[in-house]
């Protein structure tokens, strides 16, 4: 069916009757999203709560943030003191290993030189077992000259020992020829002959090993032998058994002199060190030819240790088929 409208008042007034025509219009005049905006509206509103649940979270992780970021500073704060104070300890650090450097460059020098006096004693090692080599062997010739002057000397006293039963004959002889004088005195003077002969000999091979071993202690001391060691007879003195006029190494002359015994005694050597510390018996000896000053020694070939301690008190050197057992106090003027 048909309708008219005569003016708005009409319009309204149908609208309020006619509900669905009022909704209808609202959809012509409104359209189809302004219907919906009511929706939109509800749908912003929960948005909007979303968001501001969203910003009171981030609000809270900014807050955590921001804690964060608080303690980060304060950590970085802490990293740059303990920075600061490792840049202090590497500075020490760098004077210490400075320290250190100069240290080992002075240890390698010590070292270079403590190489060079190393050479030099290795070269003084093997310059020593070669000396060493030569007294072995000079050691061996002597040794060999001390066993054949021991089976000497047992030659010697096996001689001694028939002269001494040639005597004890000879005595018990004399005891019973006292009458006849003349006989006696043959046989005293037969018995002086061989006596005689004797001493000659055994001196003469006590002299002979006294100046062997004389004559290496003097090579040892660096004294260059210019005359002798033979003996010397001293006038009103009787005789020095061995001299010997050396050289030292400055060209200062001196003379050695030996009083040798087969049994050196200590009443023997201290009569030997009065009589070289005469300066009238050193003056026979100028006399003699032998130019001062004079080094005394005394020999025997076998030496107990009381001549030993009486040639240190007398100040005379003392030798012995060892080589030399005393050196000299000093030379004599």
């Amino acid at each position: 069916m048909g309708f008219t409208v005569t003016d708005l008042a009409d319009l309204l007034r149908l609208l309020e009757e006619r509900p669905e025509w009022k909704n209808a219009l609202r959809t012509v005049l409104l359209g189809e999203e302004f219907l919906q905006l009511p929706e939109l509206v509800r749908r912003l509103a929960v948005g909007q709560e979303r968001i501001q649940q969203e910003l009171a979270a981030l609000a809270a992780e900014v807050r955590g943030l921001a804690e964060a970021q608080r303690r980060t500073e304060e950590r970085v704060g802490r990293l740059e003191q303990a920075l600061a104070e490792l840049a202090e300890a590497q500075r020490r650090t760098e004077e210490r290993v400075g320290r250190l450097e100069q240290a080992l460059a002075e240890l390698a020098e010590a070292q270079r030189r403590t190489e060079e006096r190393v050479g030099r004693l290795e070269q003084a090692l093997a310059e020593l077992a070669e000396a060493q080599r030569r007294t072995e062997e000079r050691v061996g010739r002597l040794e060999q000259a001390l066993a054949e002057l021991a089976e000497a000397q047992r030659r010697t006293e096996e001689r001694v020992g028939r002269l001494e039963q040639a005597l004890a004959e000879l005595a018990e002889a004399q005891r019973r020829t006292q009458q006849q004088l003349s006989g006696v005195v043959g046989a005293l003077r037969v018995v002086e002959a061989r006596l005689g002969r004797l001493e000659d000999a055994l001196g003469l091979t006590v002299e002979e090993h006294a100046e062997d071993i004389l004559l290496m202690v003097l090579e040892d001391k660096g004294l260059r032998v210019l005359e002798g060691p033979h003996p010397i007879p001293v006038d009103g003195e009787g005789q020095v058994d061995l001299a010997a006029v050396c050289e030292d190494a400055s060209g200062n002359r001196l003379t050695v002199v030996v009083e040798s015994k087969a049994r050196l005694s200590v009443s023997a050597l201290r009569r030997w060190a009065d009589r070289v510390g005469s300066s009238a018996f050193r003056d026979k000896l100028r006399q003699a030819g032998l130019p001062g000053p004079f080094l005394a020694y005394a020999f025997g070939i076998r030496v107990d240790r009381a001549v030993e301690q009486a040639a240190r008190e007398r100040g005379l050197g003392l030798l012995s088929g060892r080589g030399e057992l005393v050196a000299p106090a000093g030379p004599l003027d």
